[in-house]
């Protein structure tokens, strides 16, 4: 309540801080979350463009796109997307922890390195 009588709300942010000691914890979940939003990001994407190859509903990104949305609703871009994203979170974790062992250990979502 300021002067007069008038309320004046506020703008307030969500502040999330969490804190970790150990440094390497600290680092592992943030690279986690980066690799989930990420991940999470390039989904619709990736959708289409399955769709895109395979040429089962179009030729163009937007007539795909649209007969997705149709069809199946926005959660039917994001089909697909949720052992990618487990298994780019277990790859983290491993090659964050086990560094010598992690070149030896591929998952379905990682590419080949040249």
């Amino acid at each position: 309540m300021e002067g007069n009588g008038v309320f004046v709300k506020k703008k307030t942010r969500l502040k999330v801080k969490i804190k970790f000691g150990n440094p390497s914890l600290r680092r592992l979940i943030s690279g986690a979350i980066a690799g989930a939003v990420s991940r999470t990001c390039v989904g619709p994407l990736e959708t289409i463009r399955t769709h895109l190859m395979v040429g089962s509903s179009g030729h163009s990104t937007t007539k795909v796109s649209q007969d997705i949305m149709q069809t199946k609703g926005w959660t039917g871009l994001f089909r697909g997307n949720l052992w990618p994203l487990v298994s780019i979170l277990v790859a983290k974790l491993i090659k964050k922890h086990d560094p010598p062992h992690a070149d030896r250990i591929r998952f379905s979502g990682d590419r080949l390195r040249s």
